[in-house]
């Protein structure tokens, strides 16, 4: 179903539209923390894209998706990313570079003041479909984690046909199976298109909510008795990544939500 030939840093390779059809990735990480709401949400972007210059190159990294929303009790921000590699054994290498060797301004990245409760995992992934284009559509994404059971593992990976064909039924733009049995998780990912009113100055609330109500991917681990979920977060999409080269320019990010969601400032010429 997936290719491992399938050449991620090709140079004529066009990131931002890799192709509708099944996803050329057999590795994932996903990281997910709180900012405090003191946090300047205008310098975000910079943060995010000083970040990128170096972590986009990790080898094997296929895409990003960075996560926003916001938790209305606490004010904080939440965020995180959801990464696709090319091998479970990059994304297992990009887990252990990034909580023990990326370091900026003498702070490991998960150690940062401003990043609270980070929890975050590599996952094989069992598989993944694109419906829609990812530089046009991929505006609003849910993930959702279960505590497997010992005996689910066949179970999880007889389950994609059933789970990709349910996401296209339902109008996704993505989504992707993961499984880690290391933590004996199961993970989906579920990316949607936007719909925002004619008029509107805020965030996208509307697609948020149809995305997070929507029936759950997952459902039948549950029904059967082979998972016990214990997260559901529904976010926008802040910023998409793709493959940097080490020593070359960077080149631009995708920022699907933005404006109303801020993004870096140009510039000046």
């Amino acid at each position: 179903m997936m290719s491992s030939e399938h050449a991620y840093h090709g140079e004529d390779e066009d990131h931002m539209s890799y192709p509708i059809g099944p996803i050329e990735a057999r590795g994932a990480f996903t990281a997910d923390f709180a900012l405090p709401a003191e946090v300047p949400v205008a310098q975000v972007p910079a943060m995010i894209e000083r970040d990128r210059a170096i972590m986009a190159t990790r080898p094997g990294m296929r895409q990003k998706h960075l996560p926003v929303a916001f938790d209305g009790p606490s004010g904080r921000f939440l965020s995180g990313g959801r990464y696709l590699f090319d091998t479970f054994e990059n994304a297992l290498a990009y887990r252990e570079w990034v909580q023990h060797d990326f370091v900026v301004d003498g702070t490991k990245f998960f150690e940062r003041p401003y990043f609270v409760d980070p929890i975050f995992f590599a996952w094989r992934v069992i598989g993944g479909h694109d419906f829609k284009p990812i530089a046009e559509c991929h505006k609003v994404i849910r993930f959702e984690r279960w505590k497997a059971s010992d005996d689910a593992l066949g179970a999880i990976e007889a389950a994609w046909p059933d789970l990709r064909d349910e996401a296209q039924a339902q109008g996704l733009a993505s989504a992707w199976l993961l499984h880690s049995e290391e933590d004996q998780q199961i993970g989906v990912v579920s990316v949607a298109d936007g719909a925002r009113s004619p008029g509107a100055t805020g965030p996208d609330a509307t697609s948020l909510g149809v995305l997070e109500s929507a029936p759950s991917l997952g459902l039948p681990f549950e029904e059967h008795g082979l998972a016990t979920k214990t997260f559901d977060r529904t976010s926008w999409v802040l910023t998409i990544w793709f493959p940097l080269h080490p020593g070359e320019p960077v080149d631009p990010a995708l920022w699907p939500n933005s404006p109303p969601l801020p993004a870096p400032v140009p510039a000046a010429v």
